[in-house]
């Protein structure tokens, strides 16, 4: 939204009213494809206009083929760079705009389209703007499950749920809290392992959401200091590698159990379920 605003430019969102109203896929996966994409489209765009539309391709009563678009009226991307752009690190100038830093964005695209059994394809004239775009098959969901999520098939303890979400990053709250909000848990999330061990002294929450790399206390020390006070809450570690040696400290430091990002939502669920259950028993 800043660089949309620093840029001067617009968005148009275009969704089919063909589409059902509810598809059954992985949308964490999902959102960081269009993120990425709508990312460099805003990113490459001054002046003009960036489109996201999504429209059905064919709809059986199982599954659905959607095709997504994310096209912008930017500086475009010469015929012989095309390629090169979803190779990791490449670096690409085009006249007064540079491309270098575009980094993992692109290959990212591509990696997690292959897990959806799709592609990226590309059109663009340098200049005139570039257009991505993608389809996915997805099955049809009949209705709202929330007790469908994966290995066991946990039941939910009771709803509204407050959890404490402990992470440095920004974007990495705002994902994990929107992700828990629509299974009706009521978050709150803070930057610091400090500012955690304080609000857990003041404050009631069923479950700690705990990044393992932080700035000033780490998630190990963060969690050793809070069994000091509270020994039953659920706390969860959220790494994005989870090695044998670190797992062993993990739990090592008074931790329950371990979440890897970027996060499968359903063990996301299912991990966070099985730990509050014990605590329920």
């Amino acid at each position: 939204e800043f660089s949309r605003k620093e840029n001067n430019i617009v968005i148009e969102l275009e969704i089919s009213e063909e589409i059902p109203p509810m598809i059954i896929g992985d949308s964490v996966r999902l959102s960081q494809v269009i993120m990425n994409l709508v990312g460099n489209a805003v990113k490459f765009t001054e002046g003009g206009k960036v489109w996201i539309k999504v429209e059905t391709e064919e709809c059986e009563e199982e599954t659905c083929h959607i095709n997504f678009e994310i096209g912008d009226t930017g500086v475009g991307i010469p015929m012989d760079k095309q390629e090169e752009i979803f190779e990791e690190f490449s670096q690409l100038r085009s006249n007064n705009f540079s491309y270098q830093g575009t980094g993992l964005g692109l290959p990212i695209v591509k990696k997690l389209l292959i897990l959806f059994d799709s592609k990226v394809e590309l059109q663009s004239v340098e200049g005139q703007g570039s257009v991505f775009s993608f389809s996915i098959i997805f099955q049809v969901g009949k209705a709202l499950d929330h007790l469908s999520m994966g290995p066991g098939n946990v039941v939910p303890v009771k709803m509204m749920k407050k959890a404490l979400i402990v992470d440095d990053n920004r974007i990495n709250q705002i994902v994990t809290q929107r992700i828990l909000e629509k299974r009706e848990f009521d978050c709150k999330a803070v930057s610091g392992g400090y500012e955690a061990i304080r609000i857990l002294k003041e404050e009631d929450f069923d479950l700690v959401l705990m990044d393992v790399n932080m700035p000033e206390i780490n998630g190990l020390d963060t969690t050793r200091k809070i069994r000091e006070f509270n020994k039953e809450i659920p706390v969860i570690a959220l790494t994005a590698v989870e090695l044998d040696e670190m797992r062993e400290k993990i739990l090592a430091s008074g931790m329950n159990d371990i979440i890897v990002k970027p996060y499968d939502v359903h063990q996301f669920f299912h991990t966070i379920y099985k730990n509050l259950l014990v605590t329920a028993v």
